[in-house]
């Protein structure tokens, strides 16, 4: 996952709520630290390269 947005909209920060594609469609998540990032709901091994939108 790309975090360089922070230039742009201040960062993204736990709990906040943006989209990934996923599978062809846009799915709504958000991300939260347990022992390292993770996205909600989403079932992704690495969340490296995934198209992102706020």
């Amino acid at each position: 996952m790309r975090f360089d947005l922070a230039d742009y909209y201040g960062g993204l920060h736990c709990g906040q709520c943006f989209n990934v594609m996923v599978g062809g469609r846009w799915r709504p998540t958000g991300f939260e630290y347990a022992a390292d990032w993770y996205l909600v709901g989403i079932r992704a091994d690495d969340p490296n390269g995934l198209r992102a939108r706020i």
